[in-house]
Order: structure tokens, then sequence, then C-alpha cells
């Protein structure tokens, strides 16, 4: 809303759209709890995380972390807003549970909520290190698999799958590509 209070509406079988009532799809707007007051917002399929005027990121639903990212909160299914990190101006969303943001300096942030497979590797924030300490993003943008971003300058870089030619570099059909 205009004052920050965060509404979500639809599927809620993993409480994303804010509601206790697990299972429960939320075919009107129904107010997420705790009082935070939000900025942007961005839900995914069984998650949704938001920001604050303080830069803070706040996720509900479905909070598990993949193989990649690590297991620090494997497995909640909470309606409450949960703060997973700070510093970020806005957060964007793709469709399977992968969140991007930027912060004041430009530099880009990704992370995934959806458990998979074996689980494993390290424990880490969900928000670790920046993807490039060399690029400063107006915007980020996410996709199915992919991320696109653009610099100052206007330059477009994209990094995630590339199995169907999502990062444009006239590749395709060659999986996981993390390079700009």
């Amino acid at each position: 809303t205009t004052v920050g209070v965060a509404y979500c509406w639809g599927a809620n079988d993993k409480s994303q759209a804010g509601s206790s009532a697990v299972g429960v799809n939320q075919p009107s707007p129904v107010a997420v709890p705790g009082g935070v007051v939000f900025v942007s917002i961005a839900p995914a399929n069984q998650s949704t995380c938001a920001t604050t005027s303080a830069r803070d990121v706040y996720c509900w639903g479905l909070l598990a972390y993949t193989d990649v990212f690590g297991d620090a909160l494997n497995g909640i299914v909470t309606a409450q807003p949960t703060q997973i990190g700070t510093g970020m101006v806005a957060v964007v969303a793709g469709l399977d549970g992968q969140y991007c943001s930027v912060d004041q300096a430009g530099l880009a942030y990704c992370w995934q909520l959806i458990y998979t497979y074996p689980n494993s590797g390290p424990v880490i924030p969900p928000i670790g290190a920046p993807v490039a300490t060399t690029l400063h993003f107006s915007t980020v943008r996410v996709g199915y698999g992919h991320v696109c971003g653009l610099v100052s300058g206007g330059q477009a870089y994209c990094w995630g799958f590339n199995n169907a030619g999502q990062l444009g570099d006239g590749q395709g059909a060659h999986g996981e590509s993390f390079r700009f």
C-alpha cells in the first residue's frame, strides 16, 4: 500500500501469501503479519521477499537454501517476515525462487530460497558476496534460472542458465554459465 503495508493473495501452500493458513489459497488480499513497512516486494513461487526503507531484506514462505547457498534456515515455512539481509535498495524475483538485489554502491547480490537435494555445501548466509565486485548495476532482473542487469553505462550483463540462449551470447544449450 502507499504506507508500506504488504498485502498478498493467491497460492499459499508455503505461506508465501503471508497467511499462516498453510495450504489454504488466499483469493483476496491479506495483510502480511509483523507490522514491517516495505518499499519493494518480490513474490516468487514458494516465497516472497521485500525491502524496507532502512534497506533491510525480509522474506516469508519457504525459507530454505539450496546446496549452492547453504542450509542456514533449512526448511522453515513461515508467514512472518524474517530478516535475511541488510543494505539492499530493492529486491526482484524469478519464478524459480531466485532473488537478486543491488546495494547502494550498485553491487548485485543473488540468492535462492528453494530447497534442493542433496543438501550439501557450506552453511553461509543467503545474501553472501556480490556477484561481481567490478560491476556496478543500476538495475537487475531475474528470469527463470538466469539474471540480467544494466550497469550505469547502459551495458547489459547476463549470467545463469544458458540452455535456451538466455544469456544472449549466441551459445545456447550449454547448461550453466556464470561468466559475464
